[in-house]
């Protein structure tokens, strides 16, 4: 594992997986990646809830 990295591990339902994946695929992104930046975007639209 990189340096200022962390594990995260979640169950959702195995159709959502499969979706997730095929559309990963046809976007040519890695899931990882795409997680990423929906955390990411979600974090930068969520923030001042947290102040």
């Amino acid at each position: 594992m990189r340096p200022n990295t962390a594990l995260m591990n979640f169950r959702l339902p195995k159709t959502l997986k499969y979706d997730f994946e095929q559309i990963c695929q046809v976007n040519n992104i890695l899931m990882t990646t795409q997680l990423n930046l929906l955390i990411s975007d979600h974090i930068k639209n969520n923030s001042s809830a947290m102040y």
